[in-house]
């Protein structure tokens, strides 16, 4: 198409360095560089950077002398970006390394995959060659149809190996769900699933590292070996990076050369609570893959300088050299990393942060024996369900309490209401509460009393409530407690003032500093009646007391009774 009597596909390594992997060339060109690699620095970082700003390029003639570019005056102290002029000068560094290749004219065409540079069409002509625009536009069109197809063809590799490895991942997530012994799980092939730790990203060996202790399966290095290298990878890695990921793992950590045939290339992953800690640690290693690698020349002397001008020069050399490579492993893709370090997540997130909590575990063995025993769920249940058939009692109450029209009726129902509302609170914040055994009191007081403002005339303007935050009873006080309370917050709003009179009643609840709690409901009005205590039940008296003497003796709690500062009653109970 293009006329060159050399074309190549040039592709980039992750290194950046170049190798010829297609050639067609004429019959009489006897230089081949097919299969030859070349250094990075043969097309350096700002010739990359160019390649994919501007993805064509063609020289007709490398000798042609060069025409200045010239501006308009208001120009003169602008640069003048040549990005995008296909027929621009090169660099004398690269006329020089096209005079040392034999090259006059060329064509390079970029190769972008998602937008980045994955390698080059390159045409080579030994005399000067003219391709017509045409002919350009449409090699252009054949470079981007090529990339396409790799990018097709790397995408459905990609593909395939991340559903094979996401395969194995949840069989292992599986197979750890299924398993109290974690590490079985992941470092034995003896069961159905049969996938381990190994398994996620085909590597030749895998450790699980997690208290000094070591699991592996495949080939690995010996356990003190891999504790070493955990212990160095705890004091290299950043305190905020978890994953270490090397195709060359003797080049970090020189001990590993003893050791290249199982674990020359390293995938680890830390894991921890904190970035002090981290003490677990997944690995992944991978053997040698011992390989011949040729060079365009010796790839250690890619660039000389002029003595007496300091100019850098390019390689004038483009013979064979061989190089033996060993202590290199497959190298770990992008996603195999991020897979990594997601998985050990998952493994923390499940299983590790338990293991740490061995111990923890071990003291409270005895309470979460207890706590099962009780039937926790059995207990919320019914917690549940009684404080919504109270609820629907306690209302049913109120609205026939508004239908009577006999005053002592209506508060005969309002006393009752409140007395349904004080037990169904207890049982919404057992139900509410993490420990079913173990109320909240001052949460309960609060809602008890916004309860008795509701169903109470009166009571919104007068009720204030001051508890301690996580003062919890058990829930056989909190009943008792509730009981009394709410008889005392009763009397005080309908006796402690006259009609219309203005004041307040104070409900508090707090810790001891004995130990216990202390609950008291205080009033600032006219005060009690001589016989308050022994009042009988026709006037309304006798059986609030009595309900208040059963419940302070069922918890064994005492009863006080004084004056608040001024005029008034201040009841207080002691548990």
């Amino acid at each position: 198409m293009t006329g060159f009597e050399r074309v190549l596909v040039y592709r980039f390594d992750p290194e950046w360095n170049g190798e010829a992997i297609a050639e067609d060339r004429a019959t009489d060109w006897g230089q081949s560089l097919l299969g030859l690699r070349f250094p990075a620095s043969d097309i350096p970082a700002q010739a990359r950077a160019l390649y994919a700003k501007s993805p064509a390029r063609f020289v007709v003639d490398r000798d042609a002398v060069p025409a200045a570019v010239r501006g308009q005056p208001a120009m003169a102290n602008e640069a003048i970006d040549l990005s995008f002029a296909p027929s621009r000068a090169l660099s004398p560094v690269h006329l020089e390394y096209q005079r040392n290749l034999g090259v006059n004219g060329s064509m390079s065409l970029s190769i972008l995959v998602e937008g980045a540079l994955w390698g080059l069409l390159i045409g080579h002509h030994r005399k000067p060659h003219y391709v017509t625009p045409e002919t350009r536009a449409l090699a252009g069109l054949v470079a981007d149809g090529f990339a396409l197809r790799v990018h097709e063809l790397e995408s459905r590799r990609l593909w395939a190996e991340q559903q094979r490895s996401l395969a194995t991942r949840n069989a292992l997530l599986a197979k750890v769900a299924a398993s109290e012994d974690l590490v079985a799980a992941l470092t034995s092939a003896n069961s159905r699933a049969g996938v381990t730790l190994a398994d996620l990203f085909g590597a030749g060996g895998a450790a699980m590292v997690t208290g000094g202790q070591v699991a592996s399966v495949g080939s690995t290095p010996p356990p003190n070996v891999i504790i070493g290298l955990v212990d160095w990878l705890r004091r290299s890695l950043p305190a905020e990076e978890r994953v270490f990921a090397s195709d060359h793992l003797s080049e970090h950590y020189v001990p590993a050369a003893a050791w290249c045939t199982e674990a020359s290339g390293l995938l680890a992953v830390l894991v921890g609570g904190d970035a002090g800690e981290r003490g677990h640690a997944l690995l992944w290693f991978r053997p040698e893959v011992a390989s011949t690698v040729v060079w365009g020349g010796d790839p250690r002397k890619p660039v000389l300088a002029d003595a007496a001008t300091g100019t850098v020069l390019p390689r004038r050399s483009f013979e064979r050299w061989i190089e033996e490579r060993r202590g290199q492993a497959e190298p770990w893709s992008a996603w195999q990393v991020g897979t990594a370090l997601a998985f050990a997540s998952a493994m923390e997130g499940v299983v590790l942060r338990q293991m740490r909590r061995v111990a923890e575990l071990s003291a409270e063995r005895e309470a979460l024996m207890r706590a099962l025993e009780q039937k926790e769920v059995l207990a919320r249940e019914v917690d549940h369900r009684v404080k919504n058939s109270l609820q629907i009692v306690a209302g049913v109450m109120r609205l026939q309490g508004r239908t009577v029209a006999d005053p002592a009726a209506r508060a005969a129902f309002e006393d009752t209401y409140a007395r349904v509302m004080s037990v169904a609170r207890v049982h919404d914040s057992l139900q509410q509460s993490a420990d079913i055994e173990s109320v909240d009191l001052g949460e309960t007081l609060r809602r008890l009393c916004d309860d008795l403002a509701a169903g109470v005339a009166g009571a919104a303007q007068r009720l204030e409530v001051e508890a301690d935050s996580g003062l919890t009873v058990s829930s056989r006080t909190a009943v008792a407690l509730s009981l009394v309370a709410t008889e005392l917050v009763t009397n005080a709003l309908k006796y402690a003032y006259g009609p219309g009179e203005p004041g307040r009643v104070e409900v508090s609840a707090k810790a001891r500093p004995s130990g216990g709690v202390e609950v008291r409901v205080c009033d600032f009005g006219r005060g009690l009646p001589p016989n308050w205590a022994t009042r009988p039940r026709s006037d309304g008296g006798g059986l609030g007391m009595r309900v208040i003497r059963v419940m302070l003796e069922r918890i064994g709690a005492e009863l006080e009774v004084g004056s608040a500062e001024g005029p008034g009653t201040c009841f207080t109970v002691l548990v």
